[in-house]
């Protein structure tokens, strides 16, 4: 779905920043025309992006001074596992 072009560029804007430029690119604000299919494209590369920036987030707070007694984060023992937790669930995924 997200190719490394996305990714390298998202890495200095949010996902909404990067969501924002892409629909940009289809012509005057005013005026925009945008196909479904295009649009459901972007809005699951921003949902991906989104995703992996959470992530990152989460990984970059395992500094080992905010550990559980178990080696965990708050209970959480991957980024992966607070995503699918806190963000899927929420959102019936």
């Amino acid at each position: 779905m997200q190719n490394n072009t996305t990714t390298k560029h998202m890495e200095k804007k949010s996902a909404v920043e990067w969501l924002k430029t892409e629909i940009e690119k289809y012509g005057d604000p005013e005026y925009l025309i945008i196909r479904w299919t295009d649009f459901d494209e972007l809005i699951n590369q921003t949902k991906e992006m989104e995703k992996e920036q959470i992530m990152k987030s989460f990984k970059s707070a395992r500094i080992p001074y905010k550990y559980d007694a178990d080696l965990t984060l708050n209970g959480f023992e991957d980024a992966g596992q607070y995503y699918n937790e806190t963000y899927e669930k929420a959102n019936g995924g």
